[in-house]
């Protein structure tokens, strides 16, 4: 008997030791500040591939850079929202957590977390594959900035997808396609007496299904172009805004969630569009 309790006695001091040099080995990871704006957008490069992007708030809109599997592209969905996190997980399985806050001036708009370009893949690293991406679309803008203009001039409405808000109407009023870019065509009316100033238009894909983290069932698209001669519509009036995105399809249970932000304001609307409306785009 006597030997029992020598022998429970010895397994608790072990035990305890056990849990006291894990809690010893417990690490806490600093996030990285990180400052995001409406009207640019930040670039953060690492090492390795994107793997995996939590966002903590729909206020930030993240996404991979097209043709970069290392490159994030961060930008705020509205001005002055309250502080929240990204968390990033690249293929080499390091965790980049982040803390989000709105600037009006970011101070820096490229942040690289690669320390030594030998350890960088070719086909996955930035520094050919952004350069190229970059040069691709600036030997397209002036494609993209006349089709724009033709869309923009567009008389004949193809869909009856509207909004409301506040005594202001959202229509999108064509669907175009050329050169597998997509061409939205927006006609904004303000019927009120309070001319309505656009922050931002958001595009997401979103899941129909309800799901508890919805940062799992998004993806943000950024847009090519837009025609943003002027962000105001004044009051009784109604102004085109067109914007340029790279071709997609929807997979069944998404849509495509169209979000146009009023600055300073709470006169925001919202559209869904579904693939049968991506099908049926008109070429131009």
């Amino acid at each position: 008997m006597k030997n029992y309790f020598v022998i429970f006695f010895l397994f608790t001091l072990f035990t305890l030791f056990l849990t006291s040099s894990a809690l010893a080995q417990e690490t806490f990871i600093t996030s990285n500040n990180i400052a995001v704006t409406c009207n640019k957008t930040t670039h953060l490069i690492f090492p390795y591939a994107i793997r995996s992007i939590d966002r903590g708030s729909q206020d930030v809109l993240a996404q991979k850079a097209p043709g970069s599997d290392n490159v994030l592209q961060l930008k705020a969905a509205k001005a002055g929202f309250t502080e929240t996190n990204v968390t990033v997980i690249t293929a080499d399985n390091k965790l980049y957590p982040f803390k989000v806050n709105y600037s009006l001036a970011p101070e820096h708009l490229t942040i690289s977390f690669v320390t030594d370009r030998s350890e960088l893949n070719p086909k996955n690293g930035m520094y050919c594959s952004i350069g190229q991406h970059e040069n691709n679309i600036q030997s397209n803008v002036e494609t993209l900035q006349n089709t724009v203009k033709q869309v923009a001039a567009e008389k004949k409405r193809m869909y009856a997808l509207h909004a409301r808000s506040g005594l202001v109407h959202l229509l999108l009023k064509g669907l175009y396609i050329k050169n597998d870019v997509f061409y939205f065509q927006f006609m904004i009316s303000n019927l009120s007496n309070i001319s309505f100033s656009i922050q931002n238009i958001a595009f997401t894909i979103k899941d129909s299904r309800k799901a508890k983290r919805k940062a799992v069932q998004e993806r943000v698209l950024q847009p090519l172009l837009t025609n943003e001669t002027d962000s105001s519509v004044q009051s009784h009036s109604s102004g085109v805004r067109v914007v340029a995105l790279p071709k997609f399809t929807l997979e069944n249970g998404k849509y495509l969630s169209i979000r146009v932000f009023e600055e300073n304001g709470g006169r925001n609307l919202v559209l869904k569009v579904y693939n049968r409306h991506l099908l049926a785009a008109k070429p131009l």
